[in-house]
């Protein structure tokens, strides 16, 4: 009885596992914005702080996993690497 509870456990594992890593996979590189919004220009302006960059997506209905965006842009180090200039924002914007 032991060893048909244990295979039982270890097939759930072992099909939860992937699902949860695709999920996160798709939150990560999928497509992050908002799908029908048509191509979207972001000005980030000289001197823009990290959080005036997260309140111009927000406000412009660019991106919309807030906490997905902070957490990989701290990953890559973004908030001391904001280059000011003209975006454009299209349907293939991922957070990476």
């Amino acid at each position: 009885m032991k060893k048909k509870s244990i295979i039982y456990i270890l097939s759930g594992a072992g099909l939860l596992i992937p699902v949860a890593i695709f999920l996160v996979y798709k939150s990560i590189f999928g497509i992050t914005i908002y799908p029908e919004n048509p191509p979207r220009i972001l000005i980030i302006p000289t001197g823009a702080t990290y959080e005036q960059v997260i309140d111009s997506l927000v406000s412009n209905q660019i991106i919309n996993k807030i906490k997905i965006f902070d957490w990989v842009a701290k990953k890559k180090n973004y908030p001391t690497l904001i280059k000011p200039g003209r975006y454009v924002i299209d349907k293939d914007f991922s957070y990476n």
